[in-house]
């Protein structure tokens, strides 16, 4: 693993990959985290012409707070004492979820796998690519709840559906055609359900409507928690990407000029990072790059032009 205090500007936009853990803890609501990071992981993506393979940086975190990075046609697993282990091989995934049994799961193009804690890859959802329910075409969101309900965003249909256990088939929970009416969506990136005290709602990323979608119990009936108007880091800009909720409500999301977290009850925004960007590059919408808390609510970060991970320490002074 390499290590480094270079400064880089992250660029372009970022989805969360989450420990799922985490769900069960939050930091305070003034927490903070130090604005200069540290590179922990980099030389990803490199070709053999030099030039970096920017369209897949994927990570996620296990409860173990080891690294698990998609990226070079690999997932691989960085160890805290610095070994590496490669998960799985010619793979190029756009999400990756671990469910609280340590299982990986990721995507490739319409096909979501699982890896178990033996090693052993089953494909769970998405036999081949179409708008059937036991179908996909392109996945861009996975989350996975505590019964092992697996919840897919598949962007190319407009749609969020989800898969029971060994289901073959799965069930259409939002999404009626491309558009911005109260059952449609445009461009669904990231998802997350929130399984603390009971509330069983579903957020969604309807990255090209500009807003955060909720969908409470399973209801295709959803409302705009976060879009224009509501405060000025909502506008025509705003692209958000990805969504976690901590157990304490607050709504974390990641768009195109930074990550900020959303406090329902003061109606306020937090940001968290902010980085300058070049101009908007539509590759960068198909293919974000990712972050991820550990078990100390330290920040890791993709930056995906670069081809490295940064890590940003919590401030634990913020919570006192």
């Amino acid at each position: 693993m390499l290590l480094s205090t270079k400064f880089l500007c992250l660029i372009a936009f970022l989805s969360i990959k989450i420990n799922s853990a985490l769900s069960l803890h939050a930091p305070c609501l003034h927490a903070k985290w130090n604005s200069n990071g540290k590179i922990i992981v980099d030389n990803l993506g490199i070709l053999d012409d030099g030039m970096h393979e920017m369209h897949h940086l994927v990570i996620a975190m296990d409860t173990h707070d080891n690294l698990i990075v998609a990226s070079d046609f690999s997932i691989r697993k960085y160890f805290l004492n610095d070994t590496i282990q490669t998960l799985a091989y010619g793979v190029v995934a756009d999400s990756i979820f671990i469910d609280r049994f340590e299982n990986i799961y990721y995507n490739t193009d319409y096909t979501v796998y699982k890896v178990d804690q033996n090693g052993d890859i089953t494909i769970v959802a998405g036999i081949s690519p179409g708008s059937d329910l036991d179908q996909l075409s392109d996945v861009s969101g996975i989350y996975v709840d505590k019964q092992g309900t697996i919840y897919i965003s598949d962007k190319a249909n407009q749609r969020v559906v989800k898969y029971p256990i060994s289901a073959i088939n799965g069930t259409l929970l939002v999404g009626d055609g491309d558009g911005n009416e109260n059952g449609q969506l445009n461009n669904p990136l990231g998802i997350f359900v929130d399984e603390n005290h009971n509330r069983k709602s579903l957020y969604v990323c309807d990255t090209n409507n500009h807003r955060i979608r909720q969908y409470v119990s399973n209801s295709s009936e959803g409302v705009s928690i976060l879009e224009r108007d509501i405060d000025s880091i909502f506008d025509d800009s705003f692209f958000p990407h990805n969504v976690f909720v901590d157990f304490n409500g607050v709504i974390y999301v990641s768009h195109e000029r930074g990550l900020f977290k959303w406090l329902p009850i003061q109606k306020s925004v937090q940001v968290i990072l902010e980085w300058e960007r070049q101009e908007f590059e539509d590759d960068m919408m198909e293919h974000p790059i990712s972050f991820a808390f550990d078990s100390k609510w330290n920040l890791y970060v993709t930056d995906r032009r670069n081809g490295s991970i940064k890590k940003f320490l919590f401030d634990k002074n913020s919570c006192e």
